[in-house]
């Protein structure tokens, strides 16, 4: 064998693994390319599933309006804390409204009321 053959040889063959290595190294960023996409469509599908289910437990809630004047009344009453406190005229005739039930402010009986037969209108 000539070297020239030799040396022909050889670099086919170093052409040949050369354009494979490039082949496999282009099915590898393909590869890695393909693996990216398939994670980035199942963490959207996380994301939508996730985004469900916290429309539909929303959805699902019940808003409720609760008053705290009943269990506020009887510490009040309970108390003896309470007792002590000092308040404003106006404070203790407000509080003493709200657990009576009457309307004790300043001039409640006093209100004129229209009399049909005097023909104040």
């Amino acid at each position: 064998m000539s070297p020239y053959a030799a040396l022909a040889a050889v670099a086919l063959l170093a052409a040949s693994h050369g354009a494979t290595a490039w082949w496999m190294y282009g099915a590898g960023k393909d590869s890695v390319i393909a693996d990216q996409a398939h994670d980035a469509e199942t963490a959207r599908e996380a994301r939508e599933a996730a985004l469900q289910t916290v429309a539909q437990a929303l959805a699902a809630q019940e808003t409720r309006n609760v008053t705290i004047t009943q269990r506020l009344e009887q510490q009040v009453r309970e108390v003896p804390v309470y007792r002590d406190c000092v308040l404003p005229a106006a404070g203790l005739r407000d509080l003493n409204a709200a657990i009576t039930g009457r309307d004790e402010s300043a001039g409640a009986g006093d209100m004129h009321t229209a009399d049909p037969a005097s023909g104040a209108r």
